[in-house]
């Protein structure tokens, strides 16, 4: 009887031990933050963690007005299930356009047509956010608006001078720019700007926020990562003026400060969230080491604490100091469909002929310096499959796209411990349920952002939230997005969509036959659950 007595005393005080123990992990798991539950931004509350970050295609107006097939692919968007979709970059100015037939706001005329795009989102159970861009010197293909029309029956250049090789001057007009430093890998060059012109440039960036609130978006995003406006403002290689907006840091920022501010204190736009963009690792020479790297980490970090005392809301954490770049969105670069749609930009900047004639001679060349940063998580680690341009099985286990999921996870956990009540969104071609899980919990970030996996599975979104409340961890799509990059480099030439036939088995035709059903197809109305949202103007 005492040893009964005794064998279940020890056997209790394990047990309460092992509570002991264990209970503080077990009540800290639970109360983590999961990819289901709701989440704040300012005064707008989301239904998940999942955003489909900036995307769109050559489908709208050359003027920039909003098509009934950018209407459609944005709810096709929201109805595969993230919280929240971020616009494509939607100029504030018809001189800041990236590529020509993207929608803009730069015009009172165009408030009523982006109402149309944020209602087809709402009806499909997202919140949109609109990313206010200008192109600054990275204007890729400007279009109507921004060509010189030079008539050569009025031209004086004397025809021995024309006949020299390069003589004849590109038929684009230079957008303007904070600076005069080209990029180091297009040799794209803007047109340095006046004080005053910078301080217009702030009033745009107001007037346009103004537009889109009254049109009824639900957040605002700043374009200021990846190369265009705001980065040439406050890269450390792009940024060469003598003003008040060049200099330090402190300096650099100067055009952000304004600008945040001035959304915040409008009585219209400053009621809506703001949401900061930001390249935290620009990696100015991954192409050209000998190229100037441009803002560091810690750099970042200190524009991120910046931009939240300015008024922002949120930092959304990307990388590189162009678009695209080898880090964003990080794969592999496709030169087969790359040899096709580079030639319009064969005109737009210093480097482009180079470029170009390099693509067709030596291509494998430029798929090595492109792929350089990232060949061991694009190719498992091996060197002589990265030389061969051998990619890995793509339901393998170094597959390159797990190999690149998530890769500024940790980029952004540096911002999230530096920022006060700032939420912290990362992108990273985001496709599995575990590593967004396990951010979230450790407190890395608030929110993950992708685009191209949502539109290889535009219900990638739906999959993971349900995953993450039946609490299967290891949720894995089918047939995953596998970083072929061929719809990015297809964007300049073709409307944007998955253009990977190897996920369609080969075949070509279903591949195209989905991508016109994003355009083309709207989905079935649904009734959502609402959620309270600021008020509408």
């Amino acid at each position: 009887m005492r040893r009964s007595r005794q064998t279940r005393f020890i056997f209790t005080a394990f047990a309460l031990a092992a509570l002991l123990i264990a209970s503080p992990a077990a009540r800290a798991d639970k109360d983590a933050p999961k990819v289901h539950d709701p989440i704040k931004i300012g005064n707008v509350t989301i239904d998940n963690r999942i955003a489909r970050s900036s995307l769109a295609g050559i489908t709208c107006g050359e003027f920039g007005d909003v098509s009934q097939q950018r209407i459609n692919m944005e709810a096709n968007f929201a109805a595969g299930g993230p919280g929240l979709i971020i616009s494509s970059h939607v100029p504030i100015r018809e001189d800041g356009r990236v590529l020509p037939n993207y929608a803009t706001i730069h015009d009172d005329r165009l408030i009523e047509q982006w109402a149309k795009v944020v209602k087809a989102v709402e009806q499909n159970g997202s919140k949109y956010f609109m990313q206010l861009s200008h192109s600054g010197r990275q204007q890729d293909i400007g279009g109507v608006r921004n060509y010189s029309y030079a008539d050569d029956r009025t031209d004086k250049t004397p025809l021995w001078r024309k006949a020299l090789p390069f003589a004849r001057k590109s038929p684009r007009v230079r957008p303007p720019s904070p600076g005069s430093v080209p990029d180091s890998f297009h040799g794209l060059k803007g047109r340095p700007m006046t004080t005053q012109e910078m301080k217009e440039m702030v009033q745009s960036f107001i007037q346009a926020a103004q537009r889109a609130a009254k049109a009824g978006v639900h957040g605002l995003e700043l374009h200021s990562s990846n190369g265009y406006f705001f980065t040439q403002c406050i890269s450390s290689a792009a940024n060469d003026r003598k003003d008040r907006y060049g200099g330090d840091l402190e300096g650099r920022f100067t055009f952000w400060k304004e600008v945040i501010e001035g959304i915040k204190k409008d009585p219209i736009a400053g009621k809506l969230p703001l949401v900061v963009k930001l390249s935290v690792i620009e990696d100015g020479n991954a192409l050209k080491p000998w190229a100037h790297k441009g803002n560091t980490l810690a750099e970042s970090i200190q524009v991120a604490k910046m931009a939240e005392k300015a008024g922002a809301d949120a930092i959304h954490v990307s990388a590189g100091d162009i678009f695209p770049h080898p880090r964003n969105p990080a794969g592999y670069l496709p030169t087969e469909m790359l040899r096709d749609t580079y030639p319009g930009l064969y005109t737009s900047g210093k480097f482009s002929k180079l470029n170009f004639k390099l693509l067709r001679a030596v291509p494998w060349a430029l798929r090595l310096a492109w792929e350089r940063r990232l060949r061991k998580e694009l190719y498992g680690g091996s060197t002589l499959d990265y030389l061969r341009g051998k990619q890995p099985d793509v339901n393998g286990p170094k597959a390159g796209w797990r190999g690149v999921q998530g890769l500024l996870a940790d980029s952004a956990h540096q911002i999230k411990k530096n920022v006060k009540t700032a939420k912290v969104l990362v992108t990273g071609g985001w496709q599995e349920l575990a590593p967004i899980q396990e951010g979230l919990a450790k407190g890395h970030f608030d929110m993950i952002t992708s685009a191209r996996t949502f539109m290889a599975n535009m219900d990638l979104p739906k999959q993971l939230v349900a995953a993450s409340k039946r609490g299967d961890k290891n949720y894995t799509p089918k047939s995953p997005c596998d970083a072929c990059n061929r719809c990015l480099v297809a964007a300049p030439k073709h409307p944007v969509m998955c253009m990977s036939a190897q996920r369609f088995g080969g075949d070509v035709k279903a591949m195209q036959d989905a991508g016109q059903r994003m355009y083309t197809q709207p989905p079935k109305r649904q009734t959502v659950r609402r959620l309270p949202v600021v008020q509408k103007h």
